[in-house]
């Protein structure tokens, strides 16, 4: 997170390769920051990846990047073993974030409900028993969800970034015997490069 938003700030395109969603929270269309997408691991799609900008993200997650560590905070992820709110499913998270804008504001119209005249939209029933009782999960569960991008990290030229000659590169691939990669690296130049070289 930290080196995307170093490469934005300094005008680069950058593009993320992986095949995990939480990555999607640093996707920004105006600062030029995407993720090349290996949905389901590296050799799911022989194609190569799927260039996910933030259209891309509310069509697989239902939210805005800016909007997948509130979803995450509601929903939780077992595979990154971040608990959520018990009993709060994709459809629900998407449809509090939607109507109260983020996790704060999914609290503060529960604090509302004990005005009788505050209209419940979504927080209805069983719901804000979950919300109520799993408050502390998902704010921790956010604060894990969150991918930081301010960590101070000390200059290194040699993490420099620089061209990389493509010629090179697929005889390297073609020495590892790496042929998937190789047959994708044409792929890859599109996706790094304006000009469509390394």
């Amino acid at each position: 997170g930290t080196l995307a938003n170093r490469g934005a700030n300094e005008g680069w395109r950058v593009r993320i390769l992986s095949g995990d969603r939480d990555l999607f929270q640093l996707v920004d269309d105006q600062r030029d920051i995407a993720v090349l997408y290996m949905g389901g691991g590296p050799y799911a799609k022989s194609s190569g990846p799927t260039e996910i900008r933030e259209e891309g993200v509310v069509s697989k997650l239902g939210v805005m990047p800016n909007k997948v560590v509130d979803l995450k905070a509601l929903t939780g992820d077992s595979s990154d073993n971040i608990p959520g709110v018990r009993g709060v499913g994709p459809k629900t998270a998407i449809n509090l974030l939607s109507e109260n804008g983020d996790l704060d504001g999914v609290y503060k119209a529960l604090e509302a409900l004990s005005d009788p005249k505050a209209n419940s939209g979504a927080l209805k029933g069983a719901l804000k028993g979950k919300l109520s009782n799993d408050k502390e999960n998902a704010y921790r569960s956010r604060m894990l969800a969150e991918i930081l991008i301010d960590i101070p990290l000390p200059e290194d030229p040699r993490l420099g970034l620089g061209l990389v000659e493509l010629g090179a590169l697929r005889q390297r691939l073609e020495e590892l015997e790496l042929n998937s990669l190789q047959r994708q690296s044409e792929k890859f130049a599109e996706l790094f490069s304006a000009a469509g070289q390394l």
